[in-house]
């Protein structure tokens, strides 16, 4: 796991030239014509556009000339009879009357425009003071999931990165946690903005003397530790302030490769409020935190320390997972792990009503690895090394656990768990933590030279 302390510090458009001016060649007179004969083009008085003209040789073409012509004596008007003046006077009042009415039909329609738009108006009006809930509902399939998380702004289009980050970046929370030798720093967000809860990582937060956590916008409040879950790595803090910003809860059963993860963190610690983006690389991954085998989603989205318990959100800005770990090796690059929501979500819910995870299966016995052999004596009270059986062997037995009933001693070593092969205490626990309490599963140990198999129904864990 990575460990989450800080360790950073951080005028005009003429051509150019004007051409010299040029003087136009002089016109010639243009030569008229015989007065024994008569003009030509007597049937017009001006050349056609653009026709040379035969009587001059100007270059830019010069005017026409033709004897003037006596003007037509006008002609005297003819008389119009009455029945015709009346005729028109009776059509002049028809198309008057006619263009009345169009003219008073198009009025009312104008007057009744504004109202029409007044209408429309009112209507979005009402629809902006009630809105519809265009968000879809996002169901967590866990069977004791409760009512989905679904944010105000919430419209599950795909946003940009940018959109992603403005509309969630308010409900994500700088962890500090302070120890007496140090700190440890690490991100979260809120899923209930009425209570106050927020989800990060059980390892940023574990044993910590005193917890503060830090808003985008600056404003800082103490955190109370509600509960945490170590195999799963979730814990829950609480704030006391209203009005918070919570997220959008996705289903992450429905996680495809190669789908946008976007993640929001504090990274070492001082580069606050950071977005980095990536795809799923991998699903249904299992890591081994050293103790533990969690179920992860595998991205190659950016994941250092500080980012841990940051929201990793979809393409449309809702949570589908929990920024967990990254794998740090030389050479290695782009590897990290997320929590799917939807486990992260059931643990939360626990933690909240329940302060522990319940339906958690548990042996009620105490573990450590056997190697194969163990320190004896033989028959001339010297200490020698005795053959046994690799697996894990019982420290151990609780009174009333279901251990006990079974017939289960200190000094057996567990070799098998069901089909599972057991050759460590680590592998005894995850195998069992595939299991629900209440199940019944088979035991197979070796008990001095002998193999016995035994089968025990599994009791419910509890702080207790």
């Amino acid at each position: 796991m990575t460990d989450e302390r800080n360790f950073f510090n951080p005028e005009d458009n003429k051509p150019e030239g004007t051409p010299s001016e040029q003087t136009p060649p002089q016109q010639e007179a243009p030569t008229p014509a015989p007065q024994n004969e008569e003009p030509r083009n007597q049937t017009s008085n001006q050349a056609p556009y653009g026709a040379p003209n035969p009587w001059q040789q100007s270059a830019y073409g010069g005017g026409y000339y033709q004897q003037p012509q006596q003007p037509k004596p006008p002609k005297k008007p003819k008389k119009v009879s009455g029945w015709v003046i009346g005729l028109a006077a009776l059509y002049l009042l028809l198309v008057c009357g006619l263009f009345a009415l169009i003219a008073g039909g198009a009025l009312q329609i104008a007057q009744k425009e504004p109202d029409a738009e007044e209408t429309v108006k009112t209507e979005e009006g009402k629809k902006t003071e009630d809105p519809v809930q265009n968000a879809p509902i996002v169901e967590n399939d866990e069977p004791d999931s409760k009512n989905p998380i679904v944010s105000d702004d919430y419209t599950g289009d795909t946003l940009t990165a940018s959109e992603l980050y403005e509309k969630n970046v308010e409900s994500v929370v700088f962890v500090t946690a302070n120890y007496r030798m140090g700190q440890s720093t690490g991100s979260g967000f809120v899923i209930d903005s009425e209570n106050g809860y927020i989800l990060t990582n059980h390892h940023v937060v574990e044993e910590s003397e005193d917890i503060a956590v830090t808003l985008h916008n600056g404003d800082s409040y103490t955190a109370t530790f509600i509960g945490g879950d170590e195999i799963n790595d979730i814990a829950v803090l609480k704030v006391e302030a209203k009005g918070l910003k919570h997220v959008t809860i996705a289903n992450s059963e429905d996680l495809k490769v190669g789908e946008d993860v976007l993640i929001i963190g504090n990274p070492l610690g001082d580069l606050t409020f950071t977005l980095t983006k990536g795809i799923v690389s991998a699903v249904n991954r299992t890591i081994n935190t050293g103790e533990h085998n969690i179920t992860t989603f595998q991205t190659d989205t950016a994941i250092n320390s500080g980012n841990s318990g940051g929201p990793a959100f979809d393409a449309t800005g809702a949570v589908i997972g929990v920024a967990s770990a990254k794998y740090a090796s030389t050479g290695v690059e782009g590897i990290g792990f997320c929590i799917p929501i939807n486990d992260a979500m059931t643990i939360a819910r626990d933690l909240v009503e329940h302060g522990y995870v319940t339906g958690r299966p548990n042996f009620g016995i105490a573990v450590s690895d056997s190697l194969g052999y163990e320190y004896g004596t033989d028959e001339f009270g010297r200490r020698v090394l005795v053959e046994t059986a690799k697996g894990a062997r019982v420290e151990e037995v609780g009174k009333d656990s279901c251990a006990n009933r079974a017939g289960i001693k200190v000094g057996d070593i567990i070799t098998k768990l069901d089909d599972t092969k057991i050759e460590s205490a680590n592998q005894l626990i995850n195998a069992k933590n595939r299991h629900k309490a209440g199940d019944t599963v088979k035991l197979e140990v070796y008990r001095s030279g002998e193999t016995l198999t035994l089968e025990i129904t599994l009791d419910e864990y509890t702080p207790d």
